[in-house]
């Protein structure tokens, strides 16, 4: 076994790297699979389906973020996919000697407890965000969490890092696409958001904060 690690990093060195293409599938729910993967480059969503096979998006990774890590402490059922949103790179370890490795090294094991965490706070967020009953409200209040998760600062300015679609942005928040089209059309006509290559550009983050006040949304009770 290797010596006590620094990061997470430094836990899947000895790992071969596997390179996988946006939109492909890395886990499926009948995968029997007992592998834990670190995102050495590129981002993965999470998500399930719903009975009418529409997509109900959880979490999105980044670099330097490990998954399954729920399901590999709590085995579960749950029918989640694990998908590339770009071309991505990823070093996979067995779950036993995972496990085995964090149980003898304190710092990693304090590293992936933090990443659970993280994990359990981003899906309150993201059910704090559902709880707004209009779809302007909703989205914005979308951006502002991806900006936070996935912005760069520029001055005002904040590029979301991170290939997002309309359908991502719908799958994510339970807005038809064709809503959140028209709702971010709205948006760049006010001159808060923008594009960037292939990424959302908020224009002015104090501004769009102060948009998503001014909707006059109260949450549900």
């Amino acid at each position: 076994m290797k010596n006590t690690s620094k990061n997470l990093a430094d836990l899947f060195s000895e790992q071969h790297p596997r390179s996988y293409k946006k939109g492909q599938i890395i886990i499926r729910p009948d995968d029997t699979s007992n592998g834990i993967f670190y995102l050495e480059k590129g981002h993965v969503k999470s998500y399930s389906l719903t009975e009418q096979g529409e997509q109900k998006n959880h979490i999105i990774y980044k670099t330097g973020d490990i998954f399954p890590l729920i399901r590999s402490f709590i085995p579960t059922n749950r029918s989640v996919f694990f998908e590339t949103i770009d071309n991505s790179t990823l070093k996979m370890m067995e779950k036993e000697y995972f496990f085995t490795t964090i149980k003898a090294d304190a710092q990693i094991l304090f590293e992936i407890t933090k990443k659970i965490i993280e994990i359990m706070k981003t899906h309150i967020e993201r059910l704090d965000g559902l709880e707004y009953t209009k779809a302007n409200s909703r989205i914005i209040d979308y951006l502002l969490f991806l900006a936070d998760h996935f912005g760069k600062r520029k001055g005002k300015k904040i590029l979301i890092e991170v290939p997002i679609t309309h359908k991502d942005i719908a799958d994510s928040t339970a807005i038809s696409r064709e809503t959140v089209s028209r709702e971010i059309e709205e948006l760049k006509r006010k001159k808060l958001i923008g594009d960037k290559n292939k990424y959302i550009l908020i224009k002015n983050i104090k501004k769009l904060e102060r948009e998503l006040k001014l909707q006059s949304d109260p949450k549900r009770l």
